[in-house]
């Protein structure tokens, strides 16, 4: 799940930035294996390129939190939650009228997972695919 909150024309100084919150629950396979479920939540800034009129590409990152259960690999480690930094980008479709299609990579670090002293033990990476609908609260606020 994400939201985005971009500037559009409303500062000219600051045309293609936004801001992005994201959260991920990859739980897949939970009730085969329980110990292995990874959650995230994180926010930063996106960067988007507005010169196509139908694909907007973009560029994020993102600073969060994140939550993991796995084996236990030793007694009593069988879970972990550290601070991440998320870099990803993407490429967005404008579909029928409202709707975009999104598709999404992210490669995530998470600081000294399982070890104190070795930064980046654990990169996980993916993508991914959704749908979103545009609200234009602006007009709204308009006076």
């Amino acid at each position: 799940m994400w939201a985005d909150w971009r500037t559009r024309n409303r500062l000219p100084f600051a045309h293609g930035l936004g801001v992005e919150v994201e959260a991920r629950d990859l739980s897949f396979g939970y009730r085969l294996d329980p110990k292995l479920r990874q959650d995230t939540l994180a926010a930063g800034v996106v960067y988007s390129w507005r010169r196509f009129p139908l694909f907007q590409p973009y560029a994020k990152f993102l600073p969060g939190r994140g939550s993991m259960d796995f084996r236990a690999i030793a007694p009593g480690v069988d879970h972990a939650t550290r601070d991440l930094l998320i870099w990803g980008g993407g490429i967005e479709y404008s579909g029928w009228r409202k709707f975009r299609i999104r598709g999404d990579y992210e490669y995530q670090f998470w600081i000294h997972f399982l070890q104190e002293h070795h930064q980046h033990a654990l990169n996980p990476q993916g993508f991914t695919v959704g749908v979103s609908y545009a609200l234009d609260l602006g007009r709204r606020w308009k006076r």
